[in-house]
């Protein structure tokens, strides 16, 4: 996917964005002034997380300018957040969104049968 970085500084923008500034633009067509094209960065896996229930996931930040090859770059870091699956323990979970975290969802008592 090709991404850009327009005039204010915003990040990431895409195709979409620029045909908000010049309807029926394309790839190949001149960018709008003070837009430019930022070169992608496979960022690789991220650090392993050991913490239950958590793991590291990458995040694009802010590009930076290349003076060298005269480019913007792509950058990442790596975030620690909620796991996809929760802590494998036989416990139930579920998410608190207010925190971002599995939490143990407490069991309820079945009632005893009535003699």
């Amino acid at each position: 996917m090709i991404i850009f970085r327009n005039s204010d500084g915003d990040y990431p923008r895409y195709k979409g964005d620029i045909q908000l500034v010049i309807p029926g633009w394309d790839f190949g067509d001149n960018l709008p002034e003070g837009w430019h094209q930022v070169v992608e960065v496979d960022p690789g896996e991220p650090p392993e997380c050991l913490t239950p229930g958590r793991q590291n996931l990458w995040c694009r930040i802010s590009p930076i300018y290349d003076e060298v090859t005269e480019s913007w770059i792509e950058m990442w870091e790596y975030v620690e957040g909620i796991s996809d699956e929760p802590p494998d323990d036989g416990l139930n979970y579920q998410v608190d969104m207010d925190t971002n975290t599995w939490v143990v969802v407490p069991q309820e008592l079945e009632p005893e049968p009535e003699a």
